[in-house]
C-alpha cells in the first residue's frame, strides 16, 4: 500500500505485525541512483545518532536490499507533507504554537 512519494524515496505502509506487533513505515529508494542511495544513507546515520524521543520518529532498522529504512508509523504522515505537500494543512494558531514547540524540544 503506497503512502507517500518523496523525492527521491517512497513510503510504503508495512502490515501491522510485521515487526515486533508494530505498524511500521518503509522508507524505500526509488531511483537507483548513487545520490538517491547516499541521501537515505545520511538520514540512516542522523537518525542513529539522535536519542530516542518522543517527538522524532523511531528508526527500527535498515534493509540493504533494496535498500531502505524501516521507521515508526506516523498516521497523519510527515510534518514536511502536512506544511508543504501537495495539499497543505491550515492549522489554527494554537495547533501551530503546539507543533513549533514539540519541533523545538526535540
Amino acid at each position: 500500500m503506497l503512502r507517500g512519494r518523496g523525492d527521491r524515496t517512497v513510503h510504503v505502509l508495512g502490515e501491522a505485525g510485521t515487526w515486533s506487533g508494530l505498524k511500521v513505515a518503509v522508507k524505500e529508494v526509488k531511483a537507483e541512483s548513487d545520490d538517491a542511495r547516499l541521501a537515505l544513507l545520511v538520514e540512516v546515520e542522523r537518525m542513529v545518532a539522535l536519542q530516542p524521543h518522543d517527538n522524532v520518529v523511531t528508526l527500527y532498522g535498515i534493509v540493504p536490499d533494496p535498500l531502505a529504512l524501516v521507521v515508526a508509523f506516523c498516521k497523519h504522515g510527515s510534518l514536511d507533507e502536512l506544511l508543504y505537500g501537495a495539499r497543505p494543512r491550515q492549522f489554527p494558531d494554537v495547533e501551530l504554537r503546539r507543533l513549533v514547540i514539540g519541533a523545538a524540544l526535540g
